[in-house]
């Protein structure tokens, strides 16, 4: 290293210091995050995985992930590129094989190119079981209890829920969002079914019945749902993580997302594991048993949401139809009671309680 640097010009010395400060700086701002060194994280062998250090979200990485993406899978064997967690600036990518890899990281490693106005990037392979890669398991299967429908109402069918919602009058403002309720109103802070007055209409309205018919046609072992709260998400806006009060409703709780997609973060009450998933429009997500009782589920406040494919989207208005059925006698019964606000056992004494 000392007789290379000694073939250099004293203006590229000052140069070739500068870049490797910039690197000894991101392979840090790494470890910190990570919770661990880079001599652990990176791989002296090659692998089909590739770690760009001063590239992904935030201000340190400069190049935007969705730039970085685009230039990358341009390189044949591009597969798909992660984070290990929102807004860091770094970014893992994933090639069908090392080789593929091992062209992309002679191209940028510590190298100007005609890429990213010339910025340079920092380039290590990484092993498999250390990147976000490891986990090949779908998100939503994470989530004990939680069914997840894809496209669960057409293009069409949504394009007629939002010109109806247009319709409706008498949006009433809370908690950051716009709000009508149908068939009972939500208090938000009680967590219960509330006062009549902030309900819109005890009976649905014709789209609205329309949805919940289809819903008890397609599942009819789940609760048919007899009340329903319409939220409009301003952009950027989210929900505090909860869990729907045990007492209030009963074991199914449906959230159709329209017109915008949006990251919904689950958290495991038991453990405090926190699971990721993408809620697309027209999709259906519904919480039962753990994910309905001993899970939180929330969404946070940002402008835009890392998907779990990698890319990065920016969020619109989105609006919800969050629909359940209420327990008349506010009582659970539930297989959770540590975590339940009014739990009633139907277990006989002396029997054994399955966990």
């Amino acid at each position: 290293m000392v007789s290379e640097q000694k073939k250099l010009s004293k203006n590229e010395l000052k140069k070739w210091v500068r870049i490797e400060r910039k690197r000894e700086y991101s392979y840090g701002v790494m470890a910190k995050l990570e919770g661990r060194e880079v001599s652990e994280l990176f791989s002296l062998e090659s692998t089909s995985i590739i770690c760009i250090a001063n590239a992904g979200s935030g201000a340190m990485g400069s190049i935007h992930f969705n730039q970085l993406c685009e230039v990358l899978a341009s390189f044949e064997g591009y597969m798909e590129a992660k984070q290990s967690a929102y807004g860091r600036p770094y970014t893992f990518v994933k090639y069908a094989d090392s080789d593929c890899a091992k062209i992309v990281k002679e191209k940028f490693h510590m190298t100007a190119t005609e890429h990213f106005d010339g910025k340079i990037l920092f380039v290590e392979y990484v092993e498999q079981a250390k990147s976000p890669f490891a986990i090949s398991k779908p998100s939503e299967e994470l989530i004990p209890g939680l069914i997840f429908i894809q496209d669960y109402i057409t293009v069409e069918e949504e394009e007629h829920i939002l010109s109806e919602l247009e319709k409706l009058p008498d949006w009433k403002y809370v908690n950051k969002r716009f709000v009508q309720h149908f068939g009972h109103a939500y208090d938000y802070k009680t967590k219960h079914v509330g006062d009549s007055s902030m309900t819109s209409s005890v009976t649905f309205p014709g789209f609205i019945q329309t949805f919940l018919d289809k819903m008890a046609t397609d599942m009819p072992e789940l609760p048919r749902c007899d009340q329903v709260t319409v939220s409009r998400y301003p952009s950027g806006s989210g929900i505090t993580s909860h869990v729907d009060t045990h007492s209030a409703f009963d074991t199914a709780i449906y959230i159709l997302s329209l017109k915008s997609s949006v990251v919904m973060d689950f958290k495991n009450l038991e453990n405090d594991e926190t699971v990721s998933i993408e809620l697309p429009r027209r999709s259906l997500a519904i919480t039962t048993q753990d994910s309905r009782y001993s899970w939180e589920h929330g969404i946070k406040e940002r402008k835009t949401d890392l998907l779990p494919n990698g890319m990065v989207i920016e969020r619109d208005d989105r609006l919800s139809f969050t629909c359940r059925r209420i327990l008349p006698d506010s009582i659970c019964h539930c297989q959770w009671p540590q975590y339940c606000d009014r739990h009633i056992s139907t277990v006989s004494p002396g029997s054994e309680v399955n966990p």
